[in-house]
């Protein structure tokens, strides 16, 4: 482990964007049309790794989170490509030039809705650090690498599966994510704190892609200060609040 943080802080002298281990979530309502995308880290400013496409899918960009991956994804998605087609190019040389044992440092999850259909495909490099691993269902994709255990991955998909559709996406997406953190999250944090950034991005059909319905990004944290994941309820009921879209009966 120590090699890998080692790596990583060397990393960030050199590239841009980078997030060493990661948890999150890539999630389609064929019903409703909203897509969306939540994740956390023991790092600041995990937000990054997340781009969502209205209508259309979400990506997410991590362990050595390559922003040109990220955003050519987001392209495919605007033009209506499948999960499995986005995934194929971000993982190719053609789109992917770094050398081949970078391209295995990175972890992508990929959700596309065309014609109301969902599809779902992920990547994760074999260098990527354990504990890792993906979960997926029908319109959803969890991924993370160095986790806690593989509790993260597995209550993180229960939890979004057990949230009623009525309770809507960003609903479904936080009850996920907060599942993660309570089962210790990035194995870099405290088990309390289980991470040190959050995020949860939520886009209806019509929204643009730059006036997402739900846009909440936790302050960052500092190691030993509160677990920014379970701030983000708070946020969301006064976002939902705010817009009159509270759903009833939902614990929130």
């Amino acid at each position: 482990m120590k090699q890998w943080l080692s790596f990583c802080a060397a990393s960030l002298a050199a590239l841009p964007v980078i997030a060493c281990a990661t948890w999150s979530v890539v999630a389609v309502d064929p019903q409703t049309g909203e897509v969306g995308a939540a994740g956390a880290t023991c790092w600041p400013g995990v937000a990054v790794i997340a781009r969502v496409v209205p209508g259309k899918g979400a990506v997410v960009a991590q362990g050595l989170t390559s922003v040109e991956g990220r955003d050519h994804a987001s392209k495919m998605l605007r033009e209506g490509s499948a999960a499995n087609e986005v995934i194929e190019a971000i993982t190719s040389s053609r789109v992917d030039e770094s050398v081949a044992f970078v391209r295995h440092l990175r972890q992508y999850g990929v959700v596309a809705l065309h014609d109301g259909k969902p599809s779902t495909a992920s990547f994760t490099g074999h260098l990527t650090s354990n504990v890792r691993g993906v979960r997926e269902s029908a319109g959803i994709s969890v991924q993370g690498n160095m986790l806690a255990s593989t509790d993260v991955l597995d209550k993180t998909l229960e939890h979004y599966l057990n949230t009623p559709k009525s309770c809507g996406l960003s609903v479904a997406l936080l009850n996920a994510l907060e599942a993660g953190a309570l089962e210790g999250g990035d194995a870099r944090c405290s088990i309390e704190q289980g991470a040190l950034s959050a995020f949860l991005f939520v886009a209806k059909p019509n929204d643009r892609a730059n006036a997402l319905t739900v846009r909440i990004i936790a302050p960052d944290q500092q190691p030993g200060g509160k677990n920014p994941v379970l701030m983000l309820r708070q946020q969301l009921r006064s976002r939902l609040t705010e817009k009159s879209m509270l759903p009833e009966g939902c614990s929130l």
